[in-house]
């Protein structure tokens, strides 16, 4: 198999990217997760390593330093709605960014999914163009089951999981340059899924609460107790004197 040192030299370096945040306004919301692909693609898109990290919302400088090691020496960086990440990104700090790729904005004219907006001097709603694909969309129409084998370094997932999504994403960008997806090499780090459940139900806008009153109930208390934890672990530090965000 080819080095990455060989690879570069005939291609070009390319990093997937995929943030889950507290909410839409990076000045009163912040980052809890991040996916990344690093991968390097001549004819082909030979994918390398497969990452998620997960932070604190308030962990902005712990997210600049982790995100600006990513890109550093990266020739093209790739998101579905790239400008969101970049927006989220710049709020912790990050300025400098490589070329972009948005796979929305290039699945648009060929999803064409109609949109509509309200007129108020028709009294009903109007065709004013196509609207921007959500990830999903993209994959069902566009990608359906190219690539699909992929998904099977993870297992299971689901969308906004920024693990998951980012290979979706892989999948849109491959099949919009029609290039072969090489995986053989890929190595992937992923974060305990006991952890990623309790950042979920802290910080994901997308969680949707249990129905049940005794899973509710378990809930509750597995969050409580990671609040007590979490609240501890920042005593521990004022009391060494280390940064919060270290």
């Amino acid at each position: 198999m080819k080095t990455l040192d060989t690879l570069q030299s005939t291609s070009k370096k390319v990093l997937f990217l995929d943030i889950e945040t507290t909410g839409l306004n990076p000045g009163e919301h912040g980052i809890w997760q991040v996916g990344s692909c690093l991968s390097v693609q001549s004819d082909r898109l030979e994918l390398l390593h497969l990452e998620e990290r997960l932070f604190h919302p308030w962990q902005k400088e712990k997210v600049r330093r982790y995100v600006e090691g990513l890109l550093e020496s990266v020739d093209l960086l790739v998101a579905h709605n790239v400008k969101f990440e970049q927006k989220f990104l710049r709020a912790c700090g990050i300025e400098s960014f490589p070329d972009t790729y948005c796979t929305m904005l290039s699945t648009t004219e060929l999803c064409k999914i109609d949109r509509y907006v309200w007129d108020s001097w028709k009294g009903d709603y109007v065709r004013v163009g196509y609207k921007w694909p959500k990830l999903t969309e993209a994959i069902d129409i566009l990608v359906g089951e190219k690539y699909g084998e992929l998904l099977n370094v993870l297992g299971n997932g689901k969308y906004h999981d920024a693990l998951w999504d980012v290979l979706q994403v892989v999948r849109v960008y491959a099949v919009l340059k029609g290039l072969e997806v090489r995986y053989d090499g890929l190595k992937v780090r992923k974060v305990h899924r006991l952890r990623k459940w309790l950042y979920r139900r802290r910080y994901d806008v997308f969680y949707e609460p249990y129905d049940n009153w005794f899973d509710r109930r378990v809930n509750n208390i597995k969050l409580t107790l990671f609040y007590k934890w979490q609240d501890l672990k920042w005593r521990i530090r004022q009391i060494l004197g280390i940064e919060p965000d270290s």
